[in-house]
Parts: structure tokens; sequence; C-alpha cells
């Protein structure tokens, strides 16, 4: 399946913690955000508060102020279910939801191993990161922050992450697909101002 990637040893220095896009001491990021799931389509602003290093909330909201979820991820590997909207509120769903924001936010609840892989083409850095039954590679860009996700069962891909930045190297965007589930998600950082948004 990575034919190009070799093991290059345990990860030192900044590949030692895979960075997150979203860190502590912003106040909040806020989402435009389009979550297709078969024929369903649900779009709203997604809000992520990060509470500590490993610790954040996270509420999806209609563009009428609906509340679609929130969930809070714990520092102690928890994710607790505050809300979810009837429709949405099937075990199944709700376990992939938590498991792509998990992914999205690089929440740590059941991290394991770390291995640092090297691109023999490109000479790129990919962190390998072992978990139970599956496994996450995340494909590091030159700031050390990841530009993609690829997270793997036994044998087969199941989820593709793409993170997209800006000309200030901040977040732009964020696409989420399935291999094997017609679920997608799109999400857009919006560039909040002082002009634009009121405390």
């Amino acid at each position: 399946m990575f034919n190009t990637l070799q093991k290059s040893g345990e990860p030192t220095g900044q590949n030692s913690n895979v960075v997150s896009w979203f860190q502590e001491g912003h106040r909040h990021y806020l989402l435009n955000t389009s979550i297709t799931l078969y024929r369903n389509r649900f779009s709203g602003i997604m809000i992520i508060r990060p509470f500590g290093d490993n610790h954040f909330r996270v509420v999806f909201i209609t563009e009428m102020g609906l509340k679609v979820f929130d969930m809070e991820f714990t520092e102690t590997g928890n994710i607790i279910m505050h809300y979810c909207m009837e429709s949405l509120n099937r075990k199944a769903v709700m376990k992939t939801l938590q498991n792509d924001i998990g992914l999205m936010i690089n929440w740590r609840g059941n991290a394991g191993k770390l291995t640092e892989l090297k691109d023999k083409k490109s000479g790129a850095i990919v962190i390998k990161q072992k978990q139970k039954n599956k496994s996450v590679f995340y494909f590091l860009n030159e700031s050390g922050k990841t530009e993609r996700m690829l997270q793997t069962g036994m044998i087969t891909k199941k989820v593709n992450l793409l993170f997209y930045k800006n000309n200030q190297n901040t977040l732009d965007s964020i696409k989420i697909s399935h291999y094997y589930l017609k679920l997608n998600i799109h999400l857009t950082a919006i560039n909040e101002t002082k002009s634009s948004v009121s405390e």
C-alpha cells in the first residue's frame, strides 16, 4: 500500500508529536461546514474550542441556529456527547463522526506508538501511529503540520483527510472522505475580524 515509505526510526524533535491545526491558546475556531451522509446534507458552522493540549469541545449548528451535535473530547480519552440531533443519533453514524472529528483535531484519545517513515521519492516525513486494529498516517508539510491524514484498517484504506493552508500558513479548508461509506465532510475556515465578529 505504501511502497515508497521506509522506516527511519522513532520520531524525534518536531516530529515527536504531530502538531494540530487547532491549537490551545485560541479561544475558538469557526468553520463553514457541509456534511453529506448518503442523501442527507447538513450545513452550518462548526465551532471548535481547545481547552488544553488534548481537550476539545466541538459544536455544529445550522445556519438557522439549530444545534446538530455537541461533543467533547477529553484528556482522559473519553468522548462525551452533550447533544445529538435525532436524525443523526445512530450509534454507527455518531461513532464514525467522532472518529473523523477526532482525527481532524488530532485528538489522542487512544494514541498508540509513533513510527517515523520517509518517502523514498520525495523525502517527505510521514508519521505512522499504530492503534488497536487500525493505523493513522500523518503526511507532514515543511512546517511540521499535517497536510494529509490517512486512516487504514487491517488491510484497507478507511478515511482520507486533506488539509489546505492559505498564504498566511494558517488553515484554509479541510476535506474528509471515506473509501467505503457515503460520508463526506467539507470545512472552510472563517476568518474572524473585529469588524465582522463581536464578542
